[in-house]
């Protein structure tokens, strides 16, 4: 049985190294280039996850870049300004603050 597989890449590959066996389209529409975009984000924490390299995290920023512009209509300095916000209010996650759930009412 013969199928098809869909996958997001980026926009420049079929003019950079076209892979043989496959060939190069534009999304149908918008909803579909969120849902590829989103699936892509998990994609690429995925393979940061392991290979935790500088590499694999750019591929993490582009997505993430790119669902500003597709998914919110924002572009990546409104992202940076959200986590800014976000940051001055609650902080961030460098010192490594973790939350334990505590069983006090076990009644």
């Amino acid at each position: 049985m013969s199928g098809y597989i869909v996958k997001l890449v980026r926009d420049r590959i079929a003019r950079v190294g076209p892979a043989r066996g496959f060939t190069y389209d534009r999304c149908l529409d918008s909803a579909q280039h969120r849902k590829l975009l989103r699936a892509k984000l998990l994609e690429e924490v995925g393979e940061y996850l392991l290979d935790p390299s500088m590499e694999e995290l750019a591929d993490v920023y582009e997505a993430v870049y790119a669902l500003a512009v597709v998914d919110q209509g924002a572009d990546i300095v409104a992202v940076g300004h959200a986590a800014r916000r976000k940051r001055e209010e609650r902080g961030s996650f460098i010192e490594g603050t973790i939350m334990v759930a505590v069983d006090v009412d076990r009644g």
